[in-house]
């Protein structure tokens, strides 16, 4: 089939054929969750790949490319700012064609499911890593962990630490910046870091403990509220200049 043509500019253009089947893709998905829901789950992957190849035809690149860049809304030129955003529904439909499919390949010891089971669930992660519903996909893993036994559980696993630390905010810095600053981001590189070590997973676990009730006192005490705000805010540059010797 082909899948581009060229206008009478000589531009190439995404066929009639491979925009019909752009159009049709959710049907693939929703047979994979028919065939997925019956237990036929050899017809519910190759409907699932069948999802993943109109993708990777109409974006022009390869299955494996299918990265969250690549998803924009769709919109007039003009107007740029919505251009650019990133579509949303596609990606959070993504994570869940991920999620299945890494559950499917659970159910196997097979050597070669095992491998693909965690290149699921690593696509999971990348696909819910810094959106909105990364908390619901990161309780869906854990709801999973409780209730189920396969030799691929560690995957799902690492899965579930890493949606969870990356899911938690800097609460009082973010609250001390108010704005999106790159301090914040220096922050949470270095919340990662230390995470994986047993004395900084009980710092990181702490912190999100005590911090909270911290940020509601002082955001209900206003005057109060701007005076530990100037006093907190210096220290957390500084804490932030030296944090980056660490990260870089």
């Amino acid at each position: 089939m082909i899948d581009e043509t060229k206008n009478k500019d000589g531009v190439e253009e995404r066929s009639k054929a491979l925009l019909q089947a752009y159009r049709n893709r959710l049907d693939y998905v929703k047979q994979a969750w028919m065939f997925e829901h019956k237990g036929e789950f050899g017809h519910a992957i190759l409907s699932y790949e069948k999802y993943f190849e109109i993708l990777a035809r109409y974006h022009r690149c390869e299955k494996e490319d299918l990265l969250p860049p690549l998803f924009k809304k769709i919109t007039d030129d003009e107007n740029e700012k919505t251009k650019n955003e990133d579509d949303v529904h596609e990606i959070f439909l993504l994570s869940q064609v991920f999620w299945n499919l890494a559950k499917i390949y659970a159910k196997s010891d097979d050597k070669t499911h095992v491998e693909k089971c965690k290149h699921m669930v690593d696509q999971f992660v990348i696909f819910s890593t810094g959106y909105k519903f990364q908390y619901l996909n990161c309780d869906t893993c854990r709801k999973y962990l409780k209730n189920v036994n396969s030799s691929s559980l560690e995957y799902f696993e690492q899965a579930y630490q890493k949606l969870k630390i990356h899911s938690k905010s800097c609460y009082i810095a973010t609250w001390c910046y108010q704005v999106e600053h790159p301090d914040l981001e220096i922050f949470r590189s270095f919340r990662d870091k230390i995470y994986y070590c047993f004395p900084g997973k009980k710092l990181v676990d702490f912190y999100y403990f005590s911090a909270p009730p911290i940020v509601r006192f002082l955001a209900k005490h206003y005057l109060f509220g701007r005076i530990a705000r100037r006093i907190i805010r210096p220290i957390f540059n500084l804490l932030a200049n030296i944090m980056r010797h660490f990260i870089i």
